[in-house]
């Protein structure tokens, strides 16, 4: 996984996926490159942790993005579409750039793309005890089935697997909980890119390793994309 100084001029071409993973706790929050919302929005969080988290993720996406914007990170402006899902105001962009930020616990990803909508998500293991109770609401009748013939440890990757899977379709469609996520049949495999085609847009489910006890998908409208890692490390570029 590269870092950020050996991406070449943050080019994008129209099958290109970057993903940039950080560590939230390795980051300093650089608070006077938020919006008003974005410092209101953390102000409402009730535990220091979790906003120190969200400033230093939303710090480290604004300085990202500005490289492929050609702007300051400062300048950046955020439009929220009817369901939710943030996008770049046009102003700052010659091509439509799509990305999508997630952060577990102190793990931060965000993907960037041009051209392609695209949606990720990241869990790490809470070891939370009851995966059944929880797995009805997400799983389909079939998936649900399987998952509770599976043995134990299995049991778990299939839960945080098939969770992000969903999670990340559901952000890249930009429909959020307007769309029940048993209304997509995916299957409890792990490991596998996984295609599904709903009013008749394609969308590939990609599993990504990112660390240990760690589960993540990303989701890229269309059947083709070239992916690379990226790790940020601060604004060093």
């Amino acid at each position: 996984m590269a870092t950020g100084q050996n991406i070449e001029s943050f080019y994008l071409g129209p099958d290109d996926i970057h993903i940039w993973k950080f560590h939230l706790d390795e980051l300093a929050p650089e608070i006077y490159l938020l919006s008003r919302e974005e410092l209101d929005f953390a102000y409402k969080l009730r535990q220091s942790v979790d906003r120190r988290r969200y400033l230093s993720s939303h710090s480290a996406m604004r300085n990202i993005l500005s490289k492929y914007a050609k702007t300051g990170p400062e300048n950046l402006a955020f439009h929220l579409s009817p369901e939710g899902k943030p996008s770049l105001s046009p102003r700052h962009i010659r091509f439509m750039i799509s990305f999508n930020l997630s952060h577990s616990q102190s793990i931060g990803l965000l993907a960037v793309s041009a051209y392609k909508q695209v949606g990720i998500d990241i869990e790490v293991d809470c070891n939370a005890n009851d995966l059944e109770v929880l797995a009805v609401h997400f799983m389909t009748t079939m998936e649900f089935y399987d998952f509770t013939r599976m043995k134990k440890a299995p049991q778990r990757a299939a839960f945080y697997s098939l969770w992000t899977q969903k999670e990340s379709l559901l952000k890249a469609m930009g429909c959020g909980l307007l769309r029940d996520p048993k209304d997509f049949e995916l299957g409890l495999t792990t490991n596998n890119s996984k295609s599904i085609t709903d009013n008749g847009i394609d969308w590939t489910i990609l599993p990504l390793v990112v660390d240990t006890h760690t589960y993540s998908a990303v989701t890229i409208e269309g059947k083709s994309s070239n992916i690379s890692n990226y790790v940020y490390l601060g604004n060093r570029f």
